[in-house]
């Protein structure tokens, strides 16, 4: 018996001792590795944002109110320089009065942070920008208040370069945003609904362009008739053509035949084209986004 408490105090003084050995001799652990950041954007990229601006951000007659905030939605290129940062845009707020849109230039400067993001500073409005290795989207979010606004931007490429040949193939993507719906009889603004369908157009390379919806178009809050859908049988009969156009610097437009207005749209240079509506016989919608080549 007393061997047995012996042995079994020589253990727990062993371990003990271990234990003290343990912790006077700690190290701390080794630091997280660094994950390093991206480079800051240099450049041209084409870019589109949308989401809703709350009051008082925007002051707006009640007919264009939803819970006090109004749609946005915009697109354009953003064109960082040593420090300095040039937005050059299309943007639409469903209380805008004029069924055309015009470009607009803001001037700004954008600094990098410890935690790569970058700030881009401009009059009025401020984003923050997670700056992505070559060839990656470059997701960003305005940091304003009472602004719930986000977008993606995407390398250009250089100036001079583009031409209607350069756009060839099939480009899908989201077409969402919200319709300002008028009283027919009346003339006068009704209430702001939230849409959304997903389509993909065919480009030729030489100005040619085909539209298929493939996807239900829907209106939300529902009314009468606003939830179309489109079998598969139809899909031939609902496709619109129309014509674009390229530039050099690799901006251009499409207008559809079947659509009245014009698509003013920016290509990436890897495979994204950012674009928004910016004129329409009708009442144009606020609605921006991306397409994608397949």
């Amino acid at each position: 018996m007393r061997r047995s408490k012996h042995v079994f105090a020589s253990i727990l003084a062993f371990l003990s001792a271990l234990a003290f050995v343990g912790t006077s001799g700690a190290q701390p652990p080794p630091p997280r590795p660094i994950i390093p950041c991206a480079a800051p954007p240099v450049g041209r990229f084409a870019f589109a944002y949308d989401g809703l601006l709350y009051a008082p951000v925007v002051r707006l007659p009640a007919a264009y109110k939803t819970a006090d905030a109004t749609p946005v939605a915009a697109a354009g290129i953003l064109s960082f320089d040593a420090g300095t940062v040039t937005m050059t845009f299309y943007r639409r707020l469903a209380s805008s009065p004029s069924t055309a849109l015009t470009a607009q230039t803001l001037q700004g400067t954008y600094t990098v942070g410890g935690d790569c993001t970058v700030t881009a500073a401009f009059k009025g409005i401020t984003f923050r920008l997670l700056p992505s290795q070559e060839g990656r989207p470059v997701w960003f979010v305005q940091t304003d208040p009472r602004a719930v606004v986000v977008g993606s931007a995407y390398k250009m490429p250089d100036l001079g370069t583009c031409s209607a040949a350069t756009l060839n193939g099939t480009y899908a993507g989201v077409d969402r945003g919200w319709a300002v719906i008028a009283d027919r009889k009346t003339q006068t603004i009704g209430n702001v609904y939230a849409f959304a369908s997903v389509a993909f157009q065919i480009f030729d390379g030489n100005g040619g362009i085909l539209r298929f919806p493939t996807l239900p178009y829907a209106l939300f809050p529902p009314v009468t008739n606003a939830i179309v859908s489109f079998p598969d049988q139809e899909a031939e009969s609902l496709k619109a053509a129309g014509s674009y156009m390229l530039d050099a610097d690799c901006t251009g437009t499409t207008a559809l035949v079947d659509l009245p207005g014009t698509l003013r749209f920016f290509l990436s240079a890897s495979g994204e084209m950012t674009w928004i509506r910016t004129d329409s016989i009708y009442r144009p919608p606020i609605s921006s986004g991306v397409w994608r080549k397949q």
